[in-house]
């Protein structure tokens, strides 16, 4: 499982590096659930996730209420379904 993340992470790399240097974004919680929009307060994700990771690469870690995890883009589009057990960067 952790090689499959590693390999995902790999091939999305060269799409997302760029990315991170568009907007700065930030996670947002209500009623106990969680968002991601960017500095000037424009809806990315809406609060409906359990929890939000944010990486160095602009893609979105986000846990959905099965505690499995998919990541998304910095436009709010998921990019892989909500498949993994655990997500942490290395």
């Amino acid at each position: 499982m952790k090689s499959s993340i590693t390999i995902l992470v790999i091939i999305m790399l060269p799409l997302l590096v760029i990315a991170q240097y568009q907007r700065p974004f930030e996670t947002f919680q209500e009623n106990d659930l969680f968002g991601l929009r960017d500095l000037n307060k424009r809806l990315i994700i809406k609060p409906i996730y359990q929890n939000i990771k944010t990486s160095q690469f602009g893609v979105f870690a986000i846990e959905n209420n099965s505690s499995k995890w998919a990541l998304f883009n910095t436009h709010g589009i998921q990019v892989t379904d909500f498949i993994f057990d655990n997500m942490e960067q290395t």
